[in-house]
């Protein structure tokens, strides 16, 4: 082809004086046939992509082709034949670069000169090419915009790639901050509450009393808070581990009535409990994490609801040897959750309503923090809702049995 029908394809601006020129795409030749090589390095060399010169990498085995990109770990794209030291050398090559090499960014180009060997249906289900050509239908046109589209898509893959490592360091960086913030928070919280305490114990007045005991109320709802971002920020760092030992449940449930017995008493809700007598007394499992769920569930059903009761649920749905697995649900007669809004309840820094972070005390992180706490016990968690008739969470646990507590 003539110098002056070169193309430059999409090409930049014009490069200042003091700009380096940008490398060239870097593309892998696979063949076992030297003139294929010769011919399409002739073509290319007359191309420009993106401004970018095109430089071919030949390889004339599989062997060399695999060498060649552990050397070179910026080649954009691959054409690669298929019949070469063997029948299937070729789509050994790919499976190998997939596979072995681990190398999901390289753009692969099937080119092969007998597709009796190798269909091209059969070849893209079992194999993980991004383009099969015949080495006849390969004129100079047809070679360049094969290469084209291949390097438009690796540049989208490349640039998917790097979204998403930039957003792996924001996440990183968010959870670093919520966890440091938890801490420098917690620090002066813990002595506004044990000053508030020692203050409630030492005043006679009933009415400084009252008013000291909503500020403590106050300074445990934030405490709370705090606890679930630390959960939270741990178990995305996968440093939360379960403790399981023995433990009562039915005292386990006493102290979560008496935690929201003032809650319940000041909105006047009616509180039920219904414990199933199948269940043994003694179990073993995680307590703190079943309180903390639990907490979290009527914590959330009594803040939303004004009128009516509380209900707590527990009941056996399986039990074998010393295995038993729990059915537990927490109901409300609240003012429920709008159904385009259930979808995403589960999704940190989320409410049932926008304007209820106004209305209600919270950011949105209990909910999260108690899916995120059952799947890590082994469980699963549902939830129905109506508006202005109130919520049912259930959810399943996996528990053992104490069987020396029986002896």
């Amino acid at each position: 082809m003539a110098s002056d029908n070169k193309l430059i394809f999409a090409a930049d601006p014009a490069p200042s004086v003091y700009q380096e020129s940008l490398p060239p795409w870097k593309v892998l030749l696979v063949d076992d046939e030297a003139a294929v090589h010769e011919v399409t390095k002739t073509i290319f060399s007359e191309y420009k992509i993106l401004d970018r010169d095109i430089e071919c990498i030949s390889a004339y085995s599989a062997a060399e082709a695999k060498f060649r990109l552990t050397e070179h770990d910026d080649i954009a794209v691959a054409f690669v034949d298929v019949v070469m030291e063997e029948d299937d050398s070729g789509l050994q090559l790919v499976r190998s670069i997939r596979e072995e090499l681990n190398n999901h960014l390289l753009r692969i180009v099937l080119r092969t000169g007998q597709p009796g060997q190798a269909p091209e249906k059969e070849v893209f289900v079992n194999y993980d090419i991004n383009d099969y050509r015949t080495k006849t239908e390969l004129t100079e046109e047809r070679l360049f915009t094969t290469l084209l589209g291949s390097i438009r898509s690796y540049c989208q893959i490349q640039e998917l790639i790097e979204a998403n490592r930039k957003a792996e360091e924001a996440h990183i960086a968010r959870s670093n901050f919520l966890a440091n913030m938890s801490h420098e928070l917690r620090t002066p919280l813990n002595g506004i509450t044990g000053i508030g305490q020692l203050v409630l114990m030492q005043t006679e007045d009933e009415s400084t009393a009252h008013e000291l005991r909503m500020m403590l109320q106050s300074s445990w709802a934030l405490n709370s808070i705090l606890d679930n971002i630390l959960n939270l920020v741990s178990i995305e760092k996968k440093i939360l581990l379960l403790r399981n030992h023995s433990f009562s449940l039915p005292e386990l449930l006493e102290e979560q009535q008496k935690l929201f017995s003032a809650s319940l008493l000041v909105k006047k809700l009616h509180y039920y409990l219904d414990l199933d007598p199948e269940i043994p007394h003694q179990l073993i499992g995680d307590s703190e994490r079943l309180k903390q769920i639990i907490t979290n569930l009527l914590s959330n059903a009594i803040k939303f609801t004004d009128a009516g009761q509380i209900g707590l649920s527990l009941k056996v749905v399986e039990s074998k040897g010393n295995q038993i697995v729990l059915n537990i649900q927490v109901s409300d007669t609240g003012v429920g959750i709008k159904p385009e809004v259930l979808p995403y309840i589960f999704d940190p820094f989320r409410q049932g309503d926008e304007s209820s972070t106004k209305t209600f005390m919270g950011v949105g992180l209990g909910l999260t923090l108690v899916k995120q706490l059952i799947e890590m016990m082994g469980g699963n968690i549902e939830v129905q809702s109506t508006m202005g008739q109130g919520s049912l969470f259930s959810f399943h646990l996996p528990f053992e049995r104490d069987e020396s507590a029986s002896l």
